[in-house]
């Protein structure tokens, strides 16, 4: 009889002193998201006076209105990528008019800096290629923005061209970090591969 309760005595020892620890919780995670390896493929279409390489998981679409009117010029290309659930909104401009080409620099930065109110941070990464003629900025906007990466490029005397990265769900990087990560991989790589025609 000592000896059973001499067991249960070291057993209720045991567990009070296993129910002592303070308790940790566990973070908070994602889903693990699988990508596909980067690959590209030359996108030319009739309307656009410029090539660049996409992504061959991707698919593009013109689009030929913007508020229910016809674009200024027709190369308007939406990147799809329907596995990030994403698209890259590319904009051509003719700028050989010298007033037409400060405005669509000033528009570009104004589109920018209209997120610094949900933006944590906003960095401004200068683009020289001048074997191709390809100059500019690619943005990075910090934080809950609704797009969290754009840039412009031009040749300074008549192409412009524009894109942004939008995610069609609610902004929340840390969400759509990895997704953004990898697609501006892509969007360097159509920045990188632009040519003027």
């Amino acid at each position: 009889m000592n000896h059973r309760v001499s067991v249960i005595g070291i057993i209720l020892i045991f567990i009070a002193i296993s129910c002592k620890e303070d308790y940790i919780p566990k973070p908070s995670g994602y889903f693990h998201i699988d990508v596909p390896d980067h690959s590209y493929r030359v996108y030319k279409n009739d309307v656009c006076p410029c090539t660049f390489e996409i992504p061959t998981y991707a698919q593009v679409e013109r689009e030929e209105h913007f508020f229910d009117e016809k674009p200024e010029h027709p190369c308007w290309l939406n990147i799809n990528f329907p596995y990030f659930n994403a698209t890259i909104f590319i904009s051509y401009r003719d700028v050989s008019n010298r007033k037409n080409f400060e405005k669509v620099i000033s528009d570009s930065y104004k589109l920018t800096y209209k997120h610094s109110q949900k933006a944590d941070f906003i960095d401004e990464e200068p683009i020289e290629i001048p074997e191709h003629h390809v100059f500019g900025y690619q943005f990075d906007v910090g934080g809950d923005a609704a797009t969290s990466s754009q840039f412009f490029i031009t040749d300074s005397t008549k192409h412009y061209l524009r894109g942004a990265i939008y995610f069609k769900s609610a902004p929340n990087i840390d969400s759509v970090l990895p997704a953004l990560e990898f697609l501006k991989v892509d969007m360097k790589h159509i920045i990188e591969t632009t040519r003027w025609e």
